[in-house]
């Protein structure tokens, strides 16, 4: 009798350990418990990823209802938190300026967020109609991009869907700014401290010149120096915007639902694991020997038509594209070892249920 009470106690704690709805469970080498993936969280990561690429609604269920997608991103959202428990135990997410700069990106990625919920849902959906109308009005400029290339609309559906979408979005940020003139005591400029005010919120310039910076930086240097004043302006506007969005999801209580706090939490992980990798695997790598680079050049030269570059931004890109591969190599044997000294448990099975 009391042999039985126990097994009744240890299913008892074991599933008030672990929701009904868990999807994925990362267990330590002494089977602790370091995190466990519900399905509710994997939407969330689903949906995260499609609002910050500006992908429609229609691109979601891909990752739900294919087995292989749906795979995938179960292991990239495992890799995120093998990684970030490392980078944890080791104290990333104490960096005061790193939590600074995040909550940046949480404020830009939840004022999105926010945006799909207010926004009319016709006004961001992308039809097919829209992207070959767009396909057929913009083709000779989009191959000119691409010289030496058979470029067709297939190869660039996806760059038209997200285009459009930003397109439409802009139109929209200009109204919401305008209704926000009128709703609130609001000011704004780009070369001034504080660049937004907003009733009592006081958003610093140096703020919107780090989300420029980033942009700059994602952009590849692929911004003539000569636009760079009209790029700014217009990074501005959608600054403003996001500030004006990002104020009314904290006043209305939006940054508490549990899709912000998903976001939030997204954000963080990512720039803590960001962070770790610099500090610790990519400070490792050595630049490039001279035969490294010469066997780059190889490989890369014509892809990246590195013959027509400046000498030395050559042996830049030649030695960024060698020293990525090294991090590559690197980081496959780290993910492998935390996979072996961890536990993971998956039942992806489950989510046949949201089709």
């Amino acid at each position: 009798m009391r042999i039985f009470i126990s097994i009744l106690l240890f299913f008892s704690l074991f599933t008030s350990l672990y929701s009904e709805e868990w999807l994925i469970l990362i267990k330590n080498s002494e089977g602790d418990l370091v995190k466990e993936i519900t399905k509710f969280d994997y939407m969330s990561e689903v949906s995260n990823f499609a609002t910050t690429r500006g992908f429609s609604d229609e691109a979601i269920p891909i990752f739900v209802t294919n087995e292989i997608e749906r795979w995938n991103f179960a292991n990239q959202i495992i890799e995120q938190e093998l990684i970030y428990n490392e980078a944890v135990l080791a104290g990333y997410d104490k960096n005061e300026e790193l939590i600074s700069k995040a909550k940046i990106e949480v404020d830009r990625q939840i004022a999105q967020l926010y945006a799909r919920e207010i926004l009319d849902e016709d006004v961001l959906k992308v039809t097919e109609a829209d992207k070959q109308a767009y396909w057929k009005r913009e083709q000779t400029r989009i191959k000119s991009l691409a010289p030496g290339r058979n470029i067709t609309y297939a190869d660039v559906a996806t760059e038209i869907e997200y285009t459009i979408a930003q397109e439409r979005m802009r139109d929209e940020y200009k109204r919401i700014v305008s209704e926000a003139k009128k709703k609130y005591n609001m000011t704004y400029s780009s070369v001034s401290d504080p660049c937004v005010v907003i009733g009592d919120v006081r958003i610093p310039l140096a703020n919107f010149e780090e989300s420029f910076k980033q942009a700059l930086k994602q952009s590849g240097g692929k911004i003539p120096p000569e636009l760079i004043k009209e790029a700014r302006a217009n990074m501005f506007s959608t600054f403003v915007a996001r500030e004006v969005m990002a104020y009314e999801a904290k006043t209305t209580g939006f940054y508490d639902k549990p899709e912000a706090k998903s976001v939030e939490y997204s954000v963080m992980r990512t720039f803590v694991i960001d962070d770790y990798l610099k500090n610790t695997m990519r400070t490792e790598i050595l630049d490039s020997t001279e035969a490294e680079i010469n066997e780059a050049y190889k490989l890369y030269g014509a892809r990246y038509k590195i013959d027509s570059m400046p000498y030395q931004k050559a042996q830049d890109t030649l030695n960024s594209l060698v020293k990525e591969a090294k991090f590559q190599e690197k980081y496959k044997i780290f993910i492998s070892d935390l996979r072996y000294i961890n536990s993971i448990d998956k039942r992806l099975e489950i989510l046949d249920e949201q089709k």
